[in-house]
């Protein structure tokens, strides 16, 4: 079952809110500090919106475009991760030099890092629908959602669809209310798998 929020439609959410993006440590995107990097550690996450990232994975394409732009032979290490608090965590620590998701684990990052390691985004991945399912039967809007159940997402909080899911909370309880539903938040790498196997009652995924 799919459950729309309040009454933003698909339509809306895909405008406004599901893109996801690419984004990186200042230094890495500098034409000087490039130049001296021998390995590039990108990271995705799981679904049909980090394709873009598998076909450049599949082909080499940035090793490729490396080499034509004068800068030699770079490796590239892929790192899978569930969401996007951990990837920042990667960031901050100086193990990732580029992150992909949602615009919400980009934008604290960005805010965070003003003045010191400068996270900015670099480019756009994809825009897609963002859908709240549920396999609770009594569930037809979030205003049906009880303390039983747990809604799985990449990241509490922190992913774009933990945001929205706040928007949606704030427009069915008001908005002095926006964060009711975060306690029946939890955070999963896969969500849909664990709704399938019941370990969730509903998923945000895009």
């Amino acid at each position: 079952m799919r459950v729309a929020f309040g009454n933003m439609s698909a339509c809306w959410l895909r405008r406004y809110v599901a893109v996801w993006l690419l984004w990186a440590v200042g230094s890495i995107v500098s034409d000087n500090v490039l130049a001296e990097v021998s390995e590039v550690r990108i990271a995705q996450q799981f679904g049909v919106n980090y394709l873009p990232l598998t076909v450049m994975k599949k082909n080499n394409l940035i090793e490729k475009h490396a080499e034509l732009a004068g800068l030699g032979k770079i490796r590239v290490r892929w790192l899978q991760f569930g969401g996007g608090g951990a990837m920042n965590d990667a960031l901050l620590a100086g193990n990732l030099d580029f992150a992909s998701g949602g615009v919400g684990p980009l934008l604290r990052m960005w805010d965070k890092t003003k003045g010191n390691l400068g996270v900015r985004g670099v480019a756009a991945l994809g825009s897609m629908p963002l859908y709240l399912n549920t396999i609770n039967p009594s569930v037809h809007s979030v205003k049906d959602f009880s303390d039983k159940d747990k809604i799985a997402l990449p990241a509490v909080r922190v992913s774009i669809q933990a945001v929205v899911l706040q928007m949606a909370a704030a427009q069915a309880f008001g908005e002095d209310k926006y964060d009711s539903l975060d306690k029946l938040t939890v955070s999963m790498k896969h969500p849909g798998a664990k709704v399938k196997s019941g370990v969730c009652d509903a998923m945000c995924m895009g």
